[in-house]
């Protein structure tokens, strides 16, 4: 069990008027740290015991103001102390001090949730990747209901009619407007267990099954022609890294989530192992051996640091629009078809279903079985070839 403890303290500075500032000092198993209140005065009329100042007779109309607030403060660390033992959730310095100074949004629901993603991002709680799709899904429900919106004013109406915008102002498709109510709903239902206030109008209000995507592997013929314009070195920068990202994918099947998330620590022996974006929730990891052709697209010798630049998925799938003009593949190339051909080229090479299953880190082998479809059919019409001859 933790052991907890707050007091006001003032900072060992004063200034030439002779006042201090004051700070919250908070100590969590014997490791103080300080918390700048926004007050100031003079140290020698505090009294450390009863941490209220003492009358003067000369100030004594702003002593009872500061009285008050210093009071508030209290009130306050202890009222966040007590939200966090009714969620059983552990304190630390840095999650403390980020909701006490924000403690008048603790009402507003965005103000709530972007405090909350902050203090998983420095708690270290939360994946790079995973933070910036919640802070994105998260800016479309502000830039809808506004950054004052209440706890009180989430209703199954008002979700209803974030759905209707994302449709029809946003134009998204079925799979990201699923996406965002996910993690709306789920920075609701994080509010729900740290004790506000606020009735989940997503119980009333359906989020729709994922649809599954079309899957569209390159032919054998288009992945050649993207190696050899690799190879020639004549694209511009930021293209030439985005297709070494995409042929990467070709070779391990990686989503573009997990692609940005790499990191050369997650390679050893010549075997990437990395714990799925996707899969975080789950505790997915997949663990791939790399092909020839995936080494030469790195520094096999590096032992730590991101293996590709930060590119935004958008940027990355506008450049390979670019890339395929070039190559001469005229189909609208997206990333996701690069998990799609390594995929395929596993199951064509004489792979089984339930080896691809543990390294695309499906849950299900229905979703896998797909590519065993794909590939009968790349078969089929190779074989119908025959008869032209």
């Amino acid at each position: 069990m933790q052991k907890i403890s707050y007091s006001v303290r003032f900072f060992e500075y004063k200034k030439k008027s002779g006042k201090a500032g004051i700070y919250l000092q908070l100590v969590i198993d014997r490791v103080a740290r300080r918390i700048p209140l926004e007050e100031e005065f003079y140290p020698e009329l505090f009294d450390k015991v009863k941490e209220q100042f003492r009358y003067d007779g000369i100030n004594d109309e702003e002593i009872t103001d500061l009285n008050l607030l210093l009071n508030k403060y209290k009130a306050r660390a202890n009222e966040l102390l007590r939200r966090y033992r009714l969620a059983d959730r552990k304190v630390t310095h840095d999650s403390f001090k980020m909701e006490f100074l924000n403690y008048a949004s603790r009402d507003k629901f965005v103000e709530w949730s972007k405090q909350k993603l902050e203090s998983l991002k420095m708690g270290d709680l939360i994946k790079t990747q995973t933070y910036k799709h919640k802070k994105s899904r998260l800016k479309h429900f502000e830039e809808f209901a506004g950054t004052d919106i209440l706890f009180s004013e989430l209703t199954p109406e008002k979700i209803a009619g974030f759905d209707n915008h994302l449709r029809k102002v946003k134009k998204l498709k079925h799979n990201s407007i699923q996406a965002i109510h996910v993690s709306i709903n789920g920075f609701i239902r994080e509010a729900v267990e740290c004790k506000v206030n606020v009735e989940n109008p997503y119980k009333k209000f359906k989020i729709k099954a994922y649809k599954r995507g079309k899957r569209d592997p390159l032919e054998i013929d288009e992945l050649k022609r993207l190696k050899h314009l690799y190879k020639a070195q004549h694209l511009e920068e930021i293209q030439q890294e985005v297709l070494r990202k995409y042929l990467f994918s070709c070779e391990t099947g990686l989503r573009i989530s997990d692609n940005n998330a790499l990191d050369y620590e997650n390679i050893e022996n010549k075997v990437l192992t990395i714990n799925t974006v996707k899969g975080e929730s789950f505790g997915v990891v997949v663990t791939v051996p790399l092909t020839k052709y995936a080494i030469s697209l790195i520094d096999i010798k590096k032992r730590r640091g991101p293996v590709f630049r930060n590119i935004s998925d958008q940027v990355v799938n506008r450049n390979l629009k670019v890339i395929a003009s070039k190559a001469e593949i005229y189909r609208n190339l997206t990333f996701h078809s690069s998990r799609d051909t390594m995929a395929t080229n596993f199951i064509d090479a004489g792979g089984n279903a339930e080896t691809l299953k543990e390294l695309l880190g499906h849950s299900d082998i229905k979703t896998t079985m797909i590519y065993v479809k794909i590939s009968e059919a790349r078969k089929k019409k190779l074989i119908m070839n025959l008869d032209s001859l």
